[in-house]
């Protein structure tokens, strides 16, 4: 057992993870089904680990369905009798996940200067956005992507009106924004903001205007979703895991359901490595038809990141102007056995990312009006979030396995399929 630093009171914060459930949701499920499915099956099985922490007197910080688990706040002696009991597979730490390293804003006059000398970014015009905007008429309309960052600057001029929510009069967006806790339970009051720059910069690239002279948004018409997973940067896994399944089943801060699900997860986040801990959710994601589309890393140690690097995942590399990929781009042939408990359908090997966009001086915006290039996947992987959206306000059909078919002309999509 993974263990914690204890509290005052001698207690620690652990996630309890329980064994996966024996069966998946059915194929052609919707996304609702696939939500209550995996909620059900964790309320069930999570019961008797909530009931003994309870009779133990420590306490339950937050329970979760995209990944059986529960997070608790209990003694030592409560953590070992845990790991006795049937359903429980491993206690381990809340641990963080992060931004990629590495990316480091420019907002000097003469690189803005560089970056705006056309109508519309380098990286638009070599994906072909400015194209599929003048000539097709295809902006995002009406497809919701979720980005689970830093947070965004929603008064940003390339950003204004585009954050999705219930009530336009409801300073806190209901169902287009959110902010989690290091448990992962949602802030009370907690309005749209920017805890740095990262997540504004993210979401500018997908959905920024032209309010600079140049057109910095991929799919400017796009319904914006913005949780904070990573405040300042850095966020808990229950944070992370937080946001994920709002993005799934969105909700306000009180509990209420608000919005409609993501049509793109879009996260320019993760931990070095093979973090078994990220397969689970990514998988689920995929399930509930939404598309997984997350940066491969920085300057990775192992090669790749989680969760870019889960077989189920989109993974996204970065290019620069000339179509080279940069020394900071993450990438590797992944091992099955890398993972400690890999799902058994997964293939011996596969390579990451299975994307790459522009990644290198891309320009977008940055909190309080203004704007900055940045070098990472973090920026990569927006352009392709900002393209899917393109592509499903075109197609709206189109499934996960589609989408990515298209986007890399049938190398390997067909077998992503969670059960195949």
């Amino acid at each position: 057992m993974d263990t914690a630093e204890a509290r005052g009171d001698g207690r620690i914060e652990a996630a309890v993870v329980l064994q996966q459930s024996a069966g998946d949701p059915a194929p052609g499920d919707t996304t609702a089904e696939v939500h209550r499915e995996l909620a059900d099956d964790a309320e069930s099985g999570q019961a008797p680990i909530v009931d003994l922490v309870e009779a133990r007197g420590d306490r339950v910080l937050n329970t979760f369905w995209l990944k059986n688990m529960v997070l608790v706040e209990a003694t030592p002696d409560t953590l070992a009798e845990l790991t006795s009991l049937a359903p429980v597979d491993r206690v381990i730490p809340n641990f963080t996940l992060k931004a990629p390293p590495g990316e480091t804003v420019d907002k000097s006059k003469s690189a803005i200067a560089r970056a705006t000398t056309q109508a519309t970014t380098w990286g638009l015009a070599k994906i072909g956005a400015d194209k599929v905007h003048s000539e097709e008429k295809i902006t995002g309309d009406g497809v919701r992507v979720a980005v689970l960052d830093t947070g965004i600057d929603i008064n940003h001029p390339d950003l204004a009106g585009k954050l999705a929510g219930d009530d336009p009069d409801d300073a806190t967006h209901p169902g287009g924004w959110i902010e989690f806790d290091t448990d992962g339970n949602p802030v009370p009051g907690s309005v749209p903001h920017d805890s740095s720059y990262h997540g504004t910069h993210v979401a500018g690239t997908i959905a920024g205007g032209d309010a600079s002279g140049t057109q910095i948004g991929v799919a400017p018409d796009v319904d914006l979703m913005g949780g904070m997973v990573i405040p300042g940067g850095s966020g808990s896994l229950a944070q992370v895991i937080a946001g994920m399944q709002w993005a799934i089943a969105p909700y306000a801060a009180d509990g209420k359901p608000a919005g409609k699900p993501a049509d793109v997860v879009s996260m320019s986040l993760g931990s070095d490595g093979y973090t078994d801990e990220l397969v689970e959710p990514a998988r689920n994601i995929l399930r509930a038809g939404i598309f997984p589309s997350f940066a491969i890393g920085n300057q990775c140690l192992q090669g790749s990141a989680s969760p870019g690097n889960v077989y189920e995942s989109v993974s996204v590399g970065a290019t620069d102007s000339a179509d080279n990929v940069p020394d900071f781009s993450c990438g590797e042939v992944v091992k099955k056995s890398s993972w400690s408990a890999p799902p058994g359908e997964w293939p011996d090997s596969y390579v990451v990312p299975d994307v790459s966009a522009p990644g290198v001086e891309v320009l977008s915006s940055m909190p309080d009006g203004g704007y900055g290039t940045l070098d990472g996947t973090s920026m990569a992987t927006p352009h392709v979030s900002g393209t899917v959206a393109l592509m499903l306000q075109a197609q709206p059909e189109l499934s996960v396995d589609e989408t990515l078919s298209i986007l890399t002309r049938g190398r390997r999509a067909g077998a992503r399929r969670v059960g195949q």
